[in-house]
């Protein structure tokens, strides 16, 4: 999850991680925190999900444009 998108959603309090991501074009990311349980509404049902949070662009860029 972005990092503005969390923010966008008042979520201000991360687990600290100690994670690197490599990410498909080779780079390696390193989390801002980690969301753990965020309920997520599928339909009528409630799943508890764990977030990374990324403070990235809220959209990739594709490299082949």
């Amino acid at each position: 999850m972005p990092l503005s998108t969390a923010k966008r959603l008042w979520i201000m309090e991360y687990k600290f991680c100690n994670l690197a991501l490599l990410l498909g074009d080779s780079s390696v990311a390193h989390p801002h925190g980690l969301i753990e349980d965020l309920l997520v509404r599928i339909g009528n049902v409630e799943i508890p999900t764990d977030f990374v949070v990324l403070d990235t662009d809220e959209e990739g860029k594709d490299p082949r444009y």
